[in-house]
């Protein structure tokens, strides 16, 4: 009889510990949604704020940048044609972007240099 007690004195804290641990879990995957769904909000602000930044034009043209995709075809200059461009080294071109110059490494599409 002793022994059976003792047994459910060991036992019936056991079972108490499992039933406190099942209530914290469910509000754990409760904050989990939470979670996602905060970061899918992030994402889209994100997405808002690269969509605003895309339509600056060329007032983010800075030497040492990538030239943006959509300048990469643009209008290539010849550096003699009067606009005292220095002349382009290997692998470097001039383009015209809107009102600008831009030196560029063809390469790898770098700003080196821009000139009004």
């Amino acid at each position: 009889m002793k022994q059976l007690a003792g047994m459910i004195l060991i036992v019936l804290p056991l079972l108490a510990v499992n039933v406190s641990h099942a209530a914290p879990h469910e509000k754990h995957q409760h904050d989990e949604a939470s979670e996602q769904m905060q970061h899918e909000q992030y994402q889209q602000e994100k997405g808002k704020s690269k969509e605003k930044k895309r339509h600056r034009g060329d007032g983010r043209l800075k030497a040492g940048m990538p030239l943006p995709e959509e300048f990469r075809n643009a209008e290539r200059v010849d550096f003699k044609n009067g606009q005292n461009l220095s002349e382009p080294s290997r692998y470097q071109q001039w383009v015209k972007v809107k009102d600008r110059y831009v030196l560029m490494n063809v390469l790898t599409n770098t700003i080196i240099k821009v000139e009004k």
